[in-house]
C-alpha cells in the first residue's frame, strides 16, 4: 500500500522537479499571443496550452543543456494539431486531419557558459507526419503531438551538439 502511494508520489513530483529545474536556464516569451493562428479553442483553452507548451519547452530544452549554458526562445506563432470545428456538439470538437499538422514559428537564441551567443535561429517547427506516427503518451492527454514535436526539436537542436 505505501509502496504504491509512493510510486505515485514519485511520478507526480518528479516532472515538477525537471521543469523547476529548467526554469532558470530557459526562458520562454510569447509575442503577441492574441495573433496566433491556434492556440486553442476559447481563452481558458489558450492559456492552459500556452502554460503548457512553455513548460514542454523548458524541460525538453533544459534536459539537453550544457553546464552554464541558458536559452532564450521567443514564439512568434502557434497552430495547433486538427482544427476546432465548433459545429459538432454542443461545445464542438477538435478534429485531426494530415493537413492540420502542428507547427510553431519560433526563434533562440543559446549562451555558452561565458554568456556570449554561441547559435541563434528563427525557424518553423512542424510535425507533418504526426497522424502517421505512433504516441507512446496516453491519447487522453492534451498537446500530445505538440509536446512530440517539441520534443524531436529540441533533440536536434540541442541534444546532438558536442559538449
Amino acid at each position: 500500500m505505501y509502496n504504491r502511494i509512493a510510486l505515485i508520489i514519485v511520478f507526480l513530483v518528479l516532472p515538477w522537479i525537471a521543469l523547476a529545474e529548467a526554469d532558470d536556464r530557459v526562458t520562454v516569451e510569447f509575442a503577441e499571443p492574441d495573433r496566433y493562428l491556434d492556440a486553442g479553442d476559447r481563452p481558458r483553452d489558450k492559456e492552459r496550452n500556452l502554460n503548457s507548451i512553455e513548460g514542454f519547452l523548458a524541460a525538453e530544452v533544459g534536459r539537453c543543456l550544457h553546464e552554464g549554458e541558458r536559452v532564450e526562445i521567443r514564439v512568434f506563432d502557434i497552430d495547433l494539431a486538427g482544427r476546432f470545428e465548433w459545429w459538432h456538439r454542443p461545445e464542438g470538437v477538435r478534429i485531426l486531419r494530415n493537413i492540420d499538422f502542428p507547427r510553431m514559428k519560433l526563434e533562440y537564441e543559446l549562451f555558452d557558459a561565458d554568456g556570449q551567443v554561441a547559435d541563434e535561429r528563427r525557424e518553423w517547427i512542424t510535425d507533418m507526419d504526426y497522424l502517421d506516427r505512433g504516441t507512446r503518451l496516453p491519447a487522453r492527454r492534451a498537446l500530445v503531438h505538440e509536446e512530440r514535436m517539441i520534443r524531436d526539436w529540441a533533440r536536434l537542436r540541442f541534444c546532438r551538439r558536442s559538449g
